[in-house]
């Protein structure tokens, strides 16, 4: 890919981001904006609906007080002494004040029923009701609720059925219990509003499309045009958190799973609520011409840029494509100086730039070639010592030794550990060895060497489970092993004890091998790694193994020589922490 290309991909990313980052503000913008004003003015016609039902309401509850006020109709409920006579002239009475009120309070569209019940049997009704009407009245719940707790004034916001329309028209009741001198509860005088005088209020002055909920200040539906919600509270959640907030509008789904442009108005004098729900998408229909009309416009803008930034991309495409050609051709030719001749400060300056890369990579390869050469001086190496000669004719010498003496068992013992080791060096091509297979080969080779030592080597393993996995070089610890048989065990005899020890430490692999045998120091350490891997040092393989291991890491690993009160010697190998595996091993160019 082309700077020219990448350029203009970058451009187009770019770009594309702002423009669509542009488009949302403005589309966001406009769109909240026209949400404001949609809900001040619908929020304007619901205030004028609220005063209207906030009059009807008041007015009810204004004639009821008027009618407990009344000293006939008060009088009667608490008499107990009726006669035929008198209830006729307190019904007319009644009569008369109910047409009295309806014509003040139709000036306000309030339409209004009055019912008297008394417990002295005493019977009033504007709507008709029945003996089986009053009965069925005064054993609902809420009136023998409210008479129980003895409240004097109340209202009924569950709808309260009657007779008048069929019996499916709902009200809502305002209610004055009358009480005895006692406490004794004597009856109740009660006002019925029809839901469909409330509904009258709003069903000329909002859009055929919304829908309306007129709530009472416990979030019950008191009025609606959807007449299956009259009577309840809003069973779906938004609803109900947007009735109960304070936000003047919301969007969000409805029961029904329309997404809605909700507005609504409490009222201040009743803390009634009245919300109004129209489809968003009916309200989107105009607005989605202004949002293609603001898209279309950044699109073109964002189409402009893209063309006069492309004119910009090609005039500093075309001299670095120049330079890359000089390259190719420098390269062709083993790294020749380029000779550029631009009028650009930064051309030339990258012309300089390849040059003295141009010197610094022949130099480079000459390095690469000398550490090849010692890499593959360090593989034989390797490979000699993965079987001492020495080791193998003594080996062998002493098996023939104990077949000679008669000891089958034992030499075929030592024939099985031997072909163990051989095939272990042979058989594989895998340069690394996990931990614990290269643990489980020294425990073979100790195996053996006891045979021939009288089992003078107490050999002991602290290898911890995360260790396990991780790899090390083939047959780098063996060396070290061998040198403690050649060494300490020969000198003396006592039992040695030896020791491998694995741990972790700061991203790197520490490796003691600690043995009781003769120790040496850390000068004599470091004498034996000054000799050079292919000398006869009676130490065989520490020098190849330093090598090796720096050769490979670098600097920072490879051996060093410690002791402590109980171990004589203790070697320690530095390596990294490696993961297990069969990868090969690829030498350090840097050491």
């Amino acid at each position: 890919m082309n700077i020219k290309k990448i350029l203009n991909i970058t451009l187009f990313f770019v770009l594309g981001m702002l423009t669509a980052l542009l488009t949302f503000i403005l589309v966001h913008f406009y769109t909240r904006s026209t949400f404001e004003t949609l809900s001040e003015a619908n929020a304007k016609q619901l205030q004028l609906i609220s005063q209207k039902s906030d009059a009807m309401i008041t007015g009810a509850e204004t004639i009821t007080k008027l009618l407990y006020q009344d000293e006939s109709i008060l009088g009667t409920i608490l008499s107990s002494d009726l006669t035929g006579q008198n209830i006729s002239s307190v019904n007319a009475g009644i009569d008369l004040l109910y047409t009295k009120y309806y014509s003040a309070f139709q000036q306000f569209g309030l339409s209004f029923d009055i019912v008297c019940l008394g417990e002295n049997g005493f019977r009033y009704s504007s709507c008709g009701y029945t003996e089986k009407d009053f009965e069925r009245l005064s054993s609902f719940s809420w009136y023998r609720k409210q008479r129980a707790y003895g409240n004097a004034s109340y209202s009924v916001t569950n709808f309260v059925p009657i007779p008048k329309s069929g019996g499916n028209t709902y009200c809502y009741a305002i209610v004055r219990n009358v009480y005895q001198v006692g406490g004794d509860f004597a009856g109740a005088i009660i006002v019925f509003v029809d839901e469909h005088t409330l509904s009258s209020i709003y069903k000329d002055s909002i859009r055929p499309d919304s829908t309306i909920h007129l709530l009472n200040e416990y979030s019950t539906v008191v009025s609606s045009n959807d007449k299956s919600k009259v009577g309840i509270t809003p069973k779906s959640t938004p609803d109900y958190l947007f009735v109960r907030s304070s936000n003047p509008y919301d969007i969000y789904i409805n029961n029904y799973g329309v997404k809605c442009f909700c507005v609504k108005y409490t009222s201040a004098v009743t803390n009634w609520t009245i919300f109004e729900q129209i489809p968003l998408e009916n309200i989107m229909q105009p607005v989605r011409k202004i949002i293609y009309l603001i898209i279309a416009i950044v699109i073109g803008f964002y189409l402009l840029v893209l063309f006069l930034f492309s004119i910009i991309t090609q005039s500093i495409s075309k001299p670095i494509n120049k330079i890359c050609q000089e390259m190719e051709r420098s390269i062709s030719r083993n790294f020749a100086h380029l000779k550029i001749k631009s009028r650009l400060a930064e051309i030339k300056r990258i012309g300089d730039s390849y040059n003295h890369l141009c010197d610094a990579i022949s130099a480079l390869i000459k390095d690469v070639q000398s550490a090849e050469k010692q890499a593959n001086d360090a593989k034989f190496n390797f490979l000699k010592a993965q079987i001492n000669p020495h080791f193998l004719y003594n080996t062998l010498f002493s098996i023939k030794c104990t077949v000679e003496m008669g000891n089958q068992r034992h030499a075929c013992e030592m024939l099985t550990l031997l072909i163990a080791l051989l095939q272990n060096s042979v058989s594989s091509n895998r340069s690394m060895n996990t931990l614990l297979e290269e643990t489980a080969t020294l425990r073979k080779y100790v195996q053996l060497q006891n045979l021939r030592y009288d089992n003078r080597v107490q050999f002991h393993t602290s290898l911890p489970e995360e260790c396990m996995p991780l790899a090390i070089p083939r047959f780098l610890l063996q060396p070290l092993i061998e040198n403690v048989f050649l060494h300490a065990v020969p000198l003396g005899n006592e039992p040695i004890e030896l020791l491998i020890k694995f741990q972790p430490e700061n991203g790197k692999l520490l490796i003691h091998v600690c043995d009781t045998g003769v120790g040496f120091t850390q000068t004599g350490l470091e004498q034996i790694l000054a000799q050079p891997s292919a000398s006869t040092s009676s130490h065989i393989g520490l020098s190849n193994i330093q090598n090796r291991v720096r050769l490979l890491y670098g600097q920072d690993y490879g051996l060093s020589v410690s002791c402590d009160s109980h171990f004589h010697t203790i070697i320690t190998l530095t390596l990294p922490l490696q993961e297990g595996g069969a990868k090969e091993l690829v030498p350090n160019t840097d050491c």
